[in-house]
């Protein structure tokens, strides 16, 4: 018969065995950094040198977009000054249509109610841009939206086409902007506030049809690269009228995307000794390394940081 102890002794044995061979097991993350120089002027490069037994490494510079202390939020600015520009075309442009370019500080959001959408203020900024007359890309120009802005209230940014009725069996025309840009000045410089695509900078542009669910129902549409306002095709006898409205604006504050690290090793790669990093702009940086080893299971992390002093 085996004893008590006998069990316990097998039982011992096999968990080291198992913990020792646990693929799920890590590394400790050992990692360290140093710089030939902490201070340096502004253009020359700074070495930093890399000792330790990690798998992966990132880096941080301290600068705007790569800064360690907004990796998980990013960073609220205050905006300055706003501009807007494009870019547009037109197709079939001997049909008869209207275009508009409109700002609204008070309309409520609803884009499902039209009643919403006519008792808002529309400020009509048309005669400041350039519109495509033709289906070649025409730019806008770019406008200050400043005077338009009403401190905590955000801004509309509207897109207005008018299609007359057609008489032919010519296609309706088709007002096509292509490219749209919403820029901020900011202590840090120039910043995207939006623009049209389908990432975090969206515009978020919404086609409000004045037709819908009619017999005069535009093929409008908002797509990842363009918005496109086009009545029906003819012959009609009424017209179209068609909107795309952005999302309401926040035009005191930036809220920025969190900081991204310059990836420095993989865990094919081999080992690092040094890593060089060159600094534009005088000022002070905190250059943060980190260093991890991964498994499915667990993460052993380490972070080391250096100050940096840009001379200008």
């Amino acid at each position: 018969m085996r004893t008590y102890s006998n069990i316990m002794g097998s039982v011992f044995l096999l968990t080291s065995m198992f913990s020792c061979n646990d693929p799920m097991e890590v590394d400790n993350a050992e990692l360290d950094v140093w710089a030939d120089e902490v201070v340096v002027p502004a253009g020359k490069s700074v070495v930093f040198n890399v000792s330790g037994n990690v798998k992966l490494i990132s880096f941080y510079s301290g600068e705007s977009g790569n800064d360690y202390r907004y990796k998980d939020v990013g960073r609220q600015l205050p905006i300055e000054s706003l501009e807007l520009n494009f870019g547009s075309l037109l197709s079939n442009a001997k049909q008869k249509s209207e275009r508009y370019v409109l700002l609204s500080t008070d309309f409520n959001g609803n884009y499902k109610d039209i009643g919403a959408i006519q008792k808002a203020t529309w400020q009509d900024v048309t005669s400041h841009f350039t519109l495509a007359e033709s289906n070649n890309e025409t730019e806008s120009g770019t406008l200050s939206l400043d005077e338009f802005v009403i401190p905590g209230k955000p801004l509309y940014i509207a897109f207005r086409y008018l299609c007359f009725p057609i008489t032919s069996e010519s296609g309706a025309p088709s007002w096509r902007i292509n490219r749209l840009l919403l820029n901020a000045k900011t202590e840090e410089g120039d910043m995207k506030v939006a623009d049209i695509s389908t990432t975090a900078y969206t515009a978020g542009f919404n086609i409000v049809d004045f037709g819908k669910g009619t017999n005069m129902e535009s093929i409008s549409i908002v797509s990842a690269s363009l918005v496109r306002l086009q009545g029906k095709d003819g012959p009609t006898e009424q017209g179209n009228e068609v909107w795309a409205i952005s999302k309401g604006i926040d035009t005191g504050v930036l809220s920025l995307l969190p900081d991204v690290a310059v990836p420095v090793k993989g865990v094919a790669d081999a080992d690092i000794r040094q890593y060089v990093h060159m600094y534009m702009a005088p000022g002070r940086y905190t250059a943060v390394f980190v260093g991890s080893n991964i498994t499915a299971g667990h993460r052993s992390e380490v972070v080391k940081s250096i100050e940096i002093e840009v001379l200008p």
